[in-house]
């Protein structure tokens, strides 16, 4: 007798190491069991065998191979310790070393410290990039980067926006109501920002130049300074000699005055924004010490310095601060907005990662109907995709850029195929015996899935050629993960199951759902016919004889 999961044997003498071909009609490795599993049992006298081929059959070479050599090899158990097969038990160790081993260097990976680079290193591009970043201590002036603080705007109203289609309906501005200048507290505290923002500190590696501020001298244009200027000028004859910012407008007047300020065209003008005759926002515009176009990693930590000096400058006006608005922030286009698009790509890995791994399980456990065969798969699946990243930081020496983190969730799907087609070739196996359903998978699927690694060999083989690394990263990928898998599902997951894969039979999700509803009709019947009964006997408590009631001679003879 064979428990379907358990493997128990309760047959006495069944020695682990007597195998032989089952006597049935019923061909080698055909899906779609016969009635009842027939157990794999030794003729009486025969020699202890591990080789499962039936008489008359005919197969190829390479299914020979996993036949007669190498499911031997994995189900041989020279002891009555069934779960002591060295072969089997030396693959699992070897790949769990490696798979360990990959993921602790997968766990390593971190966005790009350096620039990524789009082409080979020979391409004249990748030089002209290495000569601006790498060789100069400093940039040009055009070479750093533009930023901009920005005070009313709140966030973006994107209520008919559809990700799939960026294009359309971008989305308007939200302005921040409590933003306000008239006063002339607000004014002066824009005053006090810009010099605070002037001399704030900097010493992160980002901030480039030995400035030693976040700000490059001289850059920061403060749109109020400007206006004091203007006003001064274009009224001139209006005011005393000794004019100080203590007599410049407030209230509404200040509002038309930076309205004719706005449209004078001066140079800092374009800083204030006004939306309907509403003054909405104002830049303070400047010239961050920050190389542009650096690595995530660089960029980062510049932006992270530079929003907590805003917000202690900020939280340090008190009152004066709100009314300068809820969020002010730091707007410096497409750096930050690189930034925000890689932290998404790592991210979405880890999300990735998280949606990939459980579904593929139920997956599993639905399509071979065995959580024992689906933790192997699963487990196999994970080393496989923790050895190929680790792959590419202990090898390759990559860092979780955009390729990497693109390709980082193809790696799962490539995973995955091998070890499910072994697994339901395990299931679908007529044996009884664990080592009966290993050689069975092995020598129906097992020429199947290496022709299959074969061919997307070959496919990844094209994009050795090309000059974008995107490309050639993927290639990379592609090559380690189906070497890695169909390594792992050949020699880590299959001699899993020849050591402790469940064994008898294996019915499917579906089998077990209708054994599961047709024993809950069993016992809705066996209930509702407990109940008649009752219901009858009751019946006879009160002098109403049942009519299924056994006359008394009838009952003392069965007595008897």
């Amino acid at each position: 007798a064979v428990d379907s999961e358990s493997g128990s044997r309760t047959a006495a003498g069944d020695s682990v190491r007597s195998f032989s071909a089952a006597t049935t009609d019923a061909p080698m490795g055909s899906f779609g069991p016969t009635s009842g599993v027939t157990k794999d049992a030794p003729k009486e006298g025969a020699q202890p065998s591990t080789n499962f081929s039936d008489p008359g059959e005919k197969l190829r070479w390479f299914e020979r191979m996993f036949r007669e050599y190498y499911a031997p090899a994995l189900n041989w158990a020279p002891t009555q310790r069934k779960w002591l097969k060295p072969v089997s038990l030396a693959c699992v160790l070897a790949f769990t070393v490696l798979g360990v081993t990959g993921t602790y260097y997968a766990s390593l990976l971190q966005p790009p410290t350096e620039q990524e680079q789009w082409f080979t290193e020979d391409h004249m591009f990748t030089g002209f990039e290495d000569l601006n970043s790498d060789r100069f201590l400093s940039g040009g002036e055009d070479e750093y980067a533009e930023m901009s603080i920005v005070l009313g705007i709140s966030g973006i109203s994107r209520p008919n926006y559809v990700r799939w289609n960026p294009a359309d309906n971008r989305g308007t501005a939200t302005f921040d109501e409590t933003f306000d200048l008239r006063s002339r507290r607000a004014q002066n505290a824009v005053q006090s920002l810009c010099d605070v923002m002037r001399d704030a500190p900097c010493d992160v590696e980002a901030c480039v130049g030995g400035f030693g501020t976040l700000v490059r001298p001289d850059t920061l244009e403060c749109f109020i300074e400007d206006f004091d200027k203007w006003y001064v000028d274009a009224y001139n004859s209006s005011l005393p000699d000794s004019y100080t910012k203590k007599d410049r407008p407030t209230g509404d007047e200040f509002i038309d005055l930076l309205k004719e300020f706005y449209e004078a065209g001066e140079d800092t003008s374009s800083s204030v924004g006004f939306v309907d005759g509403e003054l909405k926002y104002v830049e303070i515009p400047f010239t961050a010490t920050m190389l542009g176009f650096q690595p995530f990693v660089t960029t980062l930590s510049y932006y992270e310095a530079v929003h907590e000096a805003l917000d202690a400058a900020v939280a340090d006006l008190g009152e004066a601060g709100e009314d300068l608005g809820e969020n002010p922030f730091v707007y410096a286009g497409r750096h930050f907005t690189w930034v925000v698009t890689e932290k998404a790509l790592v991210d979405g890995v880890l999300q990735g990662f998280a949606i990939c791994f459980p579904v593929a399980f139920v997956v599993l456990v639905v399509a071979t109907g065995s959580p024992r065969l689906s933790i192997f798969a699963i487990l196999s699946i994970a080393l496989i995709v923790g050895t190929t990243l680790g792959f590419c930081k202990a090898v390759m020496g990559w860092g979780l850029g955009v390729a990497e983190s693109i390709s980082s969730t193809i790696v799962i799907g490539f995973s995955v195929d091998y070890v499910v087609h072994l697994g339901h070739a395990y299931r679908e196996s007529w044996h009884a015996s664990r080592e009966g359903k290993t050689s069975d998978a092995l020598t129906t699927m097992g020429i199947t899935v290496v022709a299959g690694a074969v061919t997307t060999l070959g496919s990844g083989t094209f994009m050795w050629a090309c000059q974008m690394t995107f490309f050639t990263k993927m290639a990379v990928l592609i090559t380690a993960v189906i070497v890695l898998s169909i390594s792992f599902a050949l020699c880590f997951f299959m001699p899993l199951c020849a050591i402790w894969g469940p064994e008898g039979e294996m019915k499917s999700f579906a089998g077990y759902m209708a054994e599961a509803k047709e024993k809950a009709k069993t016992t809705v019947r066996r209930a509702s016919l407990a109940s008649g009964r009752r219901s009858s006997g009751m019946g006879a408590q009160e002098g109403q004889a049942p009519a299924d009631a056994v006359p008394p001679q009838e009952t003392q003879t069965g007595t008897q």
